[in-house]
Parts: C-alpha cells; structure tokens; sequence
C-alpha cells in the first residue's frame, strides 16, 4: 500500500490520483510508522522530526511549525515540548509517530503502533491519531490492538478472510 513493492496484480491508486509508486506522492504525501521503529538512535526527538521534514521537503519554519503541533505542553498532544531535546530512547513509539506526522501527510500506514505500551501511551497515541485524520486524510493501522478498535471507522479482520493454518485449528 505505500508502493514501496510493486504489486504484482492489480493496482494502488493515491487519492492524488497517480500511483503509490510515485516518488513524490511517497515523500510528501505518505507517513510511515515502521514496527520497528527506526529513529536514528544517536539524534534527539527533534533531530529525527527536522530530518523527516526535511527530505518531505518542508522549509525550516513548516518544520518548526508541525514539529510544535506535536511537541507541545498540552496534554492533547503526542509528546510533551521536553522530549525534543531528549534521545528516542525516551518514548520510542510517540516519537515515531510523531516523525511520521511531521510531514503532514495525506495517508498514514501505521504498523503495531502500540504494541507493547501501557494503556496510558494507548490512550495519547489514540486521541492523537484520532485528532489527525480529519478532511480527506487517511490512516490504515495494522495492530492486534484492540484498544484502538474505538477510533476506527472501519475494521478488516483478516483473520474472516483467511483460511486458518493447520496448527491454529486446535485452538478454534
């Protein structure tokens, strides 16, 4: 869905109306939250949203700008104005999605975006995603969690569709 494999049947059309393969449509357009997280581990909170923002292309003050809509002293948002100057070791998975919010982008792929964290954590990523992915925005969150299920307007399970593994049968 991000076009970063080429399909090989059918096709993945952007709501900018070209294909996901493009270029441009991935670096302005698409925020990624990897389950792996991949923040550069050696560059604080806001080192990894300016460089985000930078190869999406945004001047400094956009950078500043998005990176404080995220950052703020309100309880509202993704990470508290202290976590700028911090290491991603502190609050990996807000900082990650924090990253991907940055560029603004008009569709969000998240993966496992709360695996692993506390209610409260749930809680702030919940509310933030769910304050993001207004007007024409799009948001796919592929997660076993289900205390995301509340922000959803649609949910696939996969596990309907797909025929269950032999070993899985037992457990049925």
């Amino acid at each position: 869905m991000a076009g970063y494999l080429t399909a090989a049947t059918g096709s993945i059309t952007t709501p900018l109306g070209g294909p996901a393969t493009d270029r441009e449509y991935q670096r302005r357009h698409l925020g990624f939250v990897f389950q792996q997280l991949n923040l550069l581990p050696l560059a604080t909170v806001m080192r990894n949203l300016t460089l985000a923002g930078s190869l999406a292309g945004l001047s400094s003050q956009q950078i500043g700008e998005r990176a404080g809509k995220c950052c703020s002293c309100s309880a509202s948002k993704l990470l508290p104005r202290a976590f700028q100057r911090r290491f991603p070791a502190d609050n990996n998975r807000r900082a990650t999605i924090a990253r991907a919010l940055v560029k603004e982008p008009l569709v969000l792929l998240l993966d496992e975006p709360t695996s692993g964290l506390d209610d409260l954590n749930t809680r702030v990523i919940s509310r933030a995603l769910r304050d993001y992915v207004t007007g024409n925005r799009i948001c796919i969150i592929s997660s076993h969690d289900s205390r995301l299920e509340p922000i959803a307007h649609e949910i696939l399970d996969f596990n309907r569709f797909l025929p269950v593994e032999r070993h899985l049968e037992a457990l049925a």
